[in-house]
């Protein structure tokens, strides 16, 4: 169960390959956060050398987009619309991915640093409910 959430996250940034542009590189941003956070979280439980090997991951697939034809950022409004997408991407999935990899209940939340003491104050309703209005706005931006 630890790993289903992020492999199926990772087969369907791998599917949105062959896809229009706009999938393609939500998919790619999809794999680079999900295989960051599957590094990180096997960094945190000590499997230091499958956790490094995620994160090359996450590294290679940002390098890829920088020579892919269809990823390139080829003028400052792709630019911005990117960087929305990557955050919003990133905000939605990242924790979730980190959560399930270390075992932790999917919701948790640290209580080390503002980030965490903001979300704290979120109830468990609202908290489902951010990620997925984020992830969802991020995504519909990209398409204007």
């Amino acid at each position: 169960m630890r790993y289903i959430i992020s492999i199926l996250l990772i087969v369907v940034s791998l599917n949105c390959f062959a896809q229009h542009s706009t999938l393609k590189r939500a998919g790619l941003f999809t794999l680079a956060i999900t295989t960051d956070a599957i590094g990180d979280a096997l960094n945190d439980e000590g499997n230091k050398g499958l956790g490094h090997a995620f994160d090359a991951a996450s590294v290679g697939t940002h390098i890829y987009m920088l020579f892919d034809d269809n990823t390139k950022f080829n003028s400052f409004r792709e630019l911005a619309i990117g960087t929305v997408l990557y955050t919003g991407i990133r905000f939605a999935i990242f924790n979730l991915t980190y959560n399930l990899v270390r075992g932790l209940p999917w919701n948790y939340v640290g209580t080390t640093d503002y980030f965490d003491n903001t979300f704290r104050q979120f109830n468990e309703m609202a908290f489902p409910k951010i990620i997925v209005l984020t992830f969802v706005i991020s995504l519909d931006f990209n398409e204007r």
